[in-house]
């Protein structure tokens, strides 16, 4: 044989391993978290902005007065405000995130807890927005 011959044929035969590697090996991308955004104002019973930084939790819900949680709870600690306002990235898991947002028509409601004040906000109706 020649060795051009043999060359071509070991270049072949490794794209094809490492091809078949890649179709082999989990997908990270299944494993990622989904990641939503939440942005809120916490007050005193007076309107005067909460100062910081606070210790956060997060639940969600079906409904907006029920003890129907989905989910579980989820902390943010040493939270920033500025104003009373802050910002969190929830990260939930594939699982998790199919959960909470099951379907269309079911509801999705998040309670934020400031545990340094020991205080609970109304929930809040949360909706989904595809986007591609």
């Amino acid at each position: 044989m020649k060795p051009g011959f043999i060359k071509s044929r070991t270049k072949i035969l490794c794209i094809s391993l490492l091809m078949l590697a890649g179709l082999l090996a989990p997908s990270r991308a299944l494993a990622l978290p989904y990641e939503i955004s939440y942005l809120g104002r916490l007050t005193e019973s007076n309107g005067m902005p909460v100062s910081g930084p606070i210790n956060l939790e997060v639940k969600f819900f079906r409904s907006l007065t029920g003890s129907d949680q989905v989910g579980s709870a989820l902390p943010f600690n040493s939270l920033p405000l500025a104003d009373g306002v802050f910002q969190i990235n929830i990260q939930l898991s594939p699982a998790d995130f199919h959960t909470v947002f099951s379907d269309d028509t079911s509801n999705a409601y998040i309670e934020v807890t400031d545990l340094t004040h020991s205080k609970t906000y109304t929930r809040q109706k949360y909706s989904t927005v595809p986007y591609a």
